[in-house]
């Protein structure tokens, strides 16, 4: 007849790996990481980026990012590689022609 001598230290909670309170690091859940500000359902978070000159700047980087989104797609869908290269000379005129009205009318607010 054997005995198994780790049965008794298993139910009785002797042994290091099967307590919760032992300080374990092997058998301790972890715990979820508290929530400072708990939101209602369907609520926004707080914004963290709350000066005026980092609310401006990521304002900027995303419209700046869904303009060339668009470009984008519209290339993608030109037929073939010189299609796409004029329709890019296109995108180019038209910007360039956008950026000298906006300074002509800053010139003349200006005076």
């Amino acid at each position: 007849m054997t005995t198994n001598a780790e049965t008794p230290q298993r139910h009785t909670g002797g042994s290091p790996e099967g307590s919760a309170g032992s300080g374990s690091t092997a058998t301790t859940v972890a715990q979820p990481t508290p929530v400072t500000q708990r939101l209602r359902p369907g609520a926004w978070p707080a914004c963290p980026y709350t000066e005026p000159l980092l609310v401006r700047a990521r304002a900027e980087r995303a419209r700046r990012a869904l303009t060339l989104g668009s470009i984008r797609a519209d290339l993608e869908e030109q037929p073939s590689a010189p299609a796409i290269r004029a329709s890019a000379r296109r995108w180019a005129t038209d910007v360039l022609a956008l950026a000298e009205d906006v300074a002509a009318e800053k010139t003349e607010t200006a005076r």
